[in-house]
């Protein structure tokens, strides 16, 4: 087990590859300068109430909003409901949840489905080198590996359907099922497959890879990437609506909520954008960190959004921006960034991995001020690294070879 000091983020995992690194109590975490110019409070907490009681993707709906409807949400404390052991040599990626079950796949050789009630495994097939986190729509489910995009049957585990020249890499973007229709970004571009047999819709170029999970809204497909654009493209065919170039690679899930697009780039800033025009409405530059005494850009790795906060999440630090207008409104500092930890949010509460001296944690914090309304510490047995995920009153964990609910 690393120390607090050296977790295993995205970025150190990928140096310890020898791969090229990609280019909680409260307090001041950005600069007031000309990027961040809002200098009032933060808007009155007014959240929109979503439609899904369901986590179908990395972050949940289509939107990649991490949030979800209150009635998803469990009520008091929570405490481990079951464990299911999952073995693994490389890690795992956050759980799935639909229609009342988990699916679940570790980074070596096997994927499952489980009860999200008893626990109990419904099915398991083995797939090679499955790769960032499923998604699930329609009775099926769809894992990228680093060699193919497959489609599976949700009830059965049975295959439906194989693409080998649409492929993934281990920290990749994941794949986003909308309708009828599956999205992954693959190579260079953004591909769109029918959902029930993976015959080719269209593809879109993007010039550059990309490990950005998109983002879908309506017929509106929001794209970004190395290449340093954020790209908004018809669902129906591919066009593009409009580009916003920005000032580095992202790396960052796309998000989109209340006709705002989210991102956030390698050089530490957060932007927000109109959804339909792609003006840009608003930037937060993240504090820069010091390494080696100097100072580099803090990077976002995780975006969520509850229609009122921008809940923006780099390897240690949560932090919370208005969506209205960029302000700052609160940050957590105890933020346990791995490479698939993430954002839950729903009926007023933000779900997130933390880590102090007492060790790792789950942590339920109060999202219009940030307090800590409960922790529960992890063990030898359990970490709380690896998600969460929050559907029909149960979150969900991965991590430590094992997956669990808690409510």
């Amino acid at each position: 087990m690393t120390d607090a000091g050296k977790r295993p983020t995205r970025r150190r995992l990928l140096a310890s590859l020898g791969a090229t690194a990609a280019i909680g109590a409260t307090g001041c975490l950005g600069t007031r300068s000309e990027h961040n110019p809002t200098n009032g409070e933060c808007p009155e907490y007014d959240p929109v109430e979503p439609a899904t009681t369901d986590w179908r993707g990395v972050l949940g709906p289509a939107t990649n909003t991490g949030a979800v409807a209150a009635e998803a949400v469990p009520e008091g404390d929570l405490a481990i409901d079951w464990t299911v052991p999952v073995e693994t040599y490389v890690g795992h990626h956050v759980p799935v949840v639909a229609d009342d079950t988990v699916y679940v796949h570790d980074m070596d050789d096997e994927l499952s489905a489980v009860d999200a009630e008893t626990g109990e495994r419904m099915w398991t097939r083995p797939l090679t080198d499955p790769e960032p986190a499923p998604a699930v729509g329609g009775g099926t489910l769809v894992v990228v590996t680093n060699a193919a995009t497959h489609a599976f049957d949700a009830a059965t585990g049975d295959r439906r359907w194989k693409r080998e020249d649409i492929d993934g890499g281990i920290f990749g973007a994941s794949p986003i099922v909308a309708g009828d229709t599956v999205y992954v970004q693959s190579g260079v571009a953004t591909h769109a497959v029918a959902r029930s047999t993976g015959e080719t819709r269209w593809r879109a170029a993007t010039g550059f890879p990309s490990d950005s999970t998109p983002a879908v809204d309506g017929d509106t497909v929001y794209t970004a990437g190395d290449d340093t654009y954020v790209r908004a493209l018809d669902t129906a065919d591919g066009t593009e609506r409009w580009r916003a170039k920005t000032s580095a690679r992202i790396d960052c899930n796309v998000s989109v909520v209340e006709g705002t697009v989210l991102v956030g780039t390698g050089a530490g800033t957060v932007l927000g954008f109109d959804a339909e025009t792609g003006e840009e409405r608003w930037r937060y530059r993240l504090e820069p960190r010091r390494a080696g005494g100097e100072r580099r850009p803090r990077q976002p790795e995780t975006i969520a959004t509850d229609g009122s906060r921008v809940y923006v999440a780099a390897d240690d630090r949560l932090v919370t921006l208005a969506l209205a207008d960029g302000t700052r409104c609160w940050d957590n500092r105890s933020y346990a960034g791995s490479y698939a930890s993430g954002i839950a949010v729903g009926a007023g509460t933000v779900f997130v991995p933390t880590h102090d001296d007492r060790g790792d944690a789950m942590t339920v914090l109060d999202a219009p001020t940030g307090n800590t309304q409960q922790e529960l510490i992890g063990d030898k047995r359990q970490r709380f690294d690896i998600g969460p995920s929050v559907a029909g009153g149960g979150v969900y964990f991965a991590g430590r070879s094992a997956v669990v609910r808690l409510s």
